[in-house]
């Protein structure tokens, strides 16, 4: 059964969004945002609604991520040609920092609650995408995590480190699996059956959620104490998002904050700019 709660309000004006990311403790949430063409990372205060715009490069600025204290945001930008890894403050004081860049294009999509390791993914040459590892410390180091012809997205690292997330189109449609991190030898766990993307952790790592290929989104109950285990997934609620077959978006659309809320990026019914809804379902959420 859907669970229960007050289903949305507004925060902040109508825009062309794409990845939303929220904050560690829920405060703010990460953007970006094209405008005129350009695409840039912005930063939004959840309980005033005001925007803050982080990035002024005119190449694009995209798919934020925020360091585990929330003092900095990893996106990835074209301004050499390619995509590579830069980071900047979240308060969008001072300079950009160039934080990873090869000859191939790197786009980040999570940095790990440890701060040791920066997900990423880079093409591969069956067209789709593999999942790489940048390790911070005690020098910078980059390799993959998973290679294979099949596309690989959306990964998130659990909260404990120990486990990794994402969607891969391995079985022929695109399902959310989990896999051992940051060694991937030590097993995979396929979650869904009937299809899903943009995985994401509840920040005790006891539920995960995805998008199901019909919109709806779902949870799963988990533990990873020793080893994994998942149990049936069930529908929250429908969203308005679509889920573009066979090959989804890139863009992360909505996120969890600690306390059960929903953050979600959604099209506008009178417009064709999306704006951003908080769902609360923290009245329903299961007690752990």
């Amino acid at each position: 059964m859907p669970r229960p709660g007050p289903r949305f309000r507004k925060l902040g004006a109508a825009a062309n969004y794409g990845t939303v990311e929220l904050s560690p403790n829920g405060d703010r949430a990460a953007v970006d945002i094209t405008t005129n063409n350009n695409r840039d990372i912005w930063v939004v205060n959840i309980a005033r609604g005001v925007p803050s715009r982080i990035t002024f490069d005119p190449a694009a600025d995209w798919t934020p991520s925020w360091s585990p204290d929330g003092s900095r945001l990893i996106f990835a930008s074209s301004r050499s040609g390619n995509n590579d890894i830069y980071a900047k403050a979240a308060s969008g004081v001072g300079s950009e920092e160039l934080v990873f860049k090869s000859d191939a294009n790197e786009i980040p999509v999570y940095w790990s609650h440890d701060g040791q390791h920066i997900v990423f993914s880079r093409a591969n040459a069956a067209g789709g995408n593999d999942t790489w590892v940048l390790q911070m410390s005690p020098e910078k180091k980059a390799s993959p995590f998973v290679e294979s012809p099949f596309d690989k997205i959306h990964a998130r690292v659990s909260p404990d480190g120990r486990w990794i997330t994402y969607a891969t189109n391995d079985s022929g449609m695109y399902q959310v699996v989990v896999q051992s991190f940051p060694d991937p030898n030590g097993g995979k766990w396929q979650i869904t059956a009937q299809g899903g993307v943009e995985p994401k952790w509840r920040r005790d790592a006891r539920e995960l959620y995805y998008l199901a290929l019909d919109g709806k989104l779902m949870a799963v109950p988990v533990k990873g104490d020793r080893t994994f285990e998942a149990g049936r997934p069930a529908p929250l609620f429908a969203t308005p998002l679509t889920v573009t077959r066979p090959t989804p978006g890139r863009d992360r659309r909505y996120d969890v904050a600690p306390d059960g809320r929903f953050l979600i990026v959604t099209p506008s019914q009178s417009a064709v700019a999306p704006v951003t809804v908080v769902v609360n379902w923290m009245s329903g959420l299961e007690k752990k």
